[in-house]
């Protein structure tokens, strides 16, 4: 954080934000060792673990990306109380992090022309079921940011 002070950064954003690693925030505001403002958007999916970079190769992590039941405002609660406990200045959230398709080097962004070897992608979502996510998201008051790496929409199937 020294060096990023120093270089004039004054903020940054955890887009895919591990909730299991929020204390060591919370312990580094305590401390009053936070030199950055830090802004966390948790994944869209509450309640569902996750390997620490879904892509990697090796894992097998983007069967969790599926919405396996329509979420309630129930599910939101945890995100509901992080919004309204950390509300800045160092500490924010307030926006949510979904996932439509993979990357391209694990070939699991959704494409039009499939990939040499074949397949053209993993789509996580139908689009009634995002429609219904990222509206129960909005009526929240919480800014969506989708993760849409191909150049097929991966909500057309």
């Amino acid at each position: 954080m020294d060096d990023a002070a120093a270089a004039g950064l004054t903020s940054v954003q955890d887009a895919a934000t591990s909730l299991d690693n929020f204390p060591v925030f919370e312990r580094a505001v305590a401390a009053g060792a936070l030199k950055l403002r830090f802004r966390f958007a948790p994944l869209i999916l509450p309640k569902r673990r996750r390997c620490s970079n879904p892509f990697a190769r090796g894992r097998r992590c983007s069967k969790n990306h599926k919405l396996e039941k329509p979420l309630t405002e129930a599910d939101l609660a945890q995100y509901r109380e992080l919004r309204d406990t950390y509300k800045g200045p160092l500490l924010k959230f307030g926006a949510i992090k979904g996932f439509l398709d993979g990357t391209v080097d694990a070939k699991t962004a959704a494409m039009f022309d499939p990939y040499v070897g074949g397949g053209t992608g993993i789509p996580f979502w139908n689009q009634d079921d995002l429609n219904e996510t990222v509206a129960l998201y909005d009526k929240e008051g919480f800014q969506v940011l989708l993760h849409a790496i191909g150049d097929k929409p991966s909500t057309w199937h």
